[in-house]
């Protein structure tokens, strides 16, 4: 199975739509003692995510994908795949 095809059968099986993705390009990973953070798009974050808000965290060892949503956005806990961290 491909890269794709799999982070496909990933967001399908979260209930994700291909459409409803929007690549923000690439970036580098930092590191900051024992962990890694990751620079967020501004134009994105500025709406969603303020600093000390908390977020869910997930990985999806198939398809080799993060994810990342604020507790806020979860609105839906019984539809969402964050509910379960609520």
């Amino acid at each position: 199975m491909s890269q794709a095809t799999a982070r496909a059968n990933a967001l399908e099986t979260l209930g994700i739509g291909p459409s409803e993705i929007s690549p923000e390009g690439r970036v580098r990973a930092q590191v900051n003692g024992s962990a890694r953070t990751v620079a967020l798009p501004w134009t994105k974050v500025d709406a969603l995510v303020e600093q000390s808000d908390e977020l869910i965290r997930a990985y999806h060892a198939a398809s080799d994908t993060f994810l990342f949503v604020p507790v806020e956005a979860v609105d839906r806990p019984d539809n969402h795949w964050a509910s379960e961290f609520l």
